[in-house]
């Protein structure tokens, strides 16, 4: 599984930057793929941590207080959408390492 959110994906968009490199982008290219391989590696270490806390968790089933459930979802959403930095636009990739290391206050 974390082949696939990995390697998968880098694969998926580099097949989508061919165009661009067969025409001579080559810098635009690493540019984009830098930044895709940030997502891709943030997005398997996800999994994993997800996986990791369900195997925690053994059998039991899902929590029905509603406080709690809402709690896992807001940090699904919140996980999705700092890794979607990485995912979207076609920004320099300092840039967005900039802004990702500036909404912790480390930059």
């Amino acid at each position: 599984m974390f082949a696939a959110a990995a390697i998968g994906n880098m694969y998926y968009h580099l097949l989508h930057l061919t165009t661009q490199l067969v025409h001579g982008d080559v810098l635009d290219a690493v540019n984009v793929l830098r930044s895709r391989l940030c997502y891709c590696l943030l997005l398997a270490i996800g999994l994993y941590v997800s996986m990791a806390r369900q195997q925690q968790r053994g059998g039991e089933p899902p929590s029905a207080h509603r406080a709690v459930r809402i709690r896992r979802i807001f940090g699904v959403w919140t996980f999705f959408g700092l890794i979607s930095i990485w995912n979207k636009g076609s920004e320099p990739f300092f840039t967005r390492v900039d802004f990702f290391l500036g909404l912790f206050g480390l930059m």
